[in-house]
């Protein structure tokens, strides 16, 4: 099934080269009470009524975005000096209330000192590949973005609002035993499943479950509102 194949060896490979992790093991930051929160236009507050998750747990959710999938299909590749690919990567103790009251991310959530960017030359694509780091946190979750591109000027232009709901190839979210408790893949997208909430459509940055209307006219979610580009 398509849905298991996220390209998880990449995305430590980013996150080793530029010194996140030293092994398999060591994981992002966790959340913190004094981390900065979202802007005010983002997502509503918690329901005061729900239970939350036991402090001690925590959740790692893994997002792929492509800046233009459609595109990419239709040419058979990449367009070196536009497109970009994206991961997110995240840790939470607080999965049920990201999915009731959305996943967002703005510029509030990043540490503007941490930024950085690496050039790596992969051999077998006698290319040169460009990432783009942020480090990102939350009262709810912390984590790491990764921006790359085979050219830096698709990194030197991104910005946060680039991210949407319709640019997410594939995400999974696995809790500390590794089993799966959601998953997304745009190519089989009738594997998808939330096996918390079933079909409760989430907000912000989550693919899927949508409204019926959004996922029928308006596919695509940011992740804020909508900047000048």
């Amino acid at each position: 099934m398509a849905f298991w194949n996220f390209d998880l060896p990449l995305l430590n490979s980013v996150r080793r080269s530029l010194g996140f992790i030293a092994n398999e093991a060591e994981m992002a930051p966790g959340p913190t009470d004094q981390t900065p929160g979202p802007s005010t236009a983002g997502p509503p507050p918690p329901h005061g009524d729900q239970q939350e998750e036991s402090p001690s747990r925590i959740w790692t959710i893994d997002f792929k975005f492509i800046s233009d999938r459609q595109g990419v299909k239709r040419l058979g590749s990449v367009h070196s000096l536009v497109d970009w690919t994206a991961y997110l990567d995240i840790e939470t103790r607080d999965l049920a209330g990201i999915m009731r009251d959305g996943l967002f991310l703005t510029h509030d959530n990043v540490r503007e000192e941490e930024g950085r960017l690496r050039s790596d030359y992969w051999p077998e694509d006698k290319s040169w590949v460009y990432t783009r780091s942020y480090t990102i946190v939350d009262s709810r979750w912390s984590g790491h973005l990764y921006v790359c591109a085979w050219d830096v000027r698709p990194v030197a232009n991104f910005r946060l609002h680039h991210l949407t709901a319709d640019k997410v190839e594939m995400a999974r979210v696995e809790d500390e035993e590794e089993n799966t408790v959601y998953c997304y893949d745009v190519d089989a997208p009738d594997y998808s499943a939330n096996f918390i909430y079933d079909d409760m459509p989430m907000d912000g940055l989550w693919p899927w479950p949508k409204e019926e209307c959004e996922v029928e006219g308006q596919p695509g979610q940011p992740s804020q509102p909508q900047e000048d580009s």
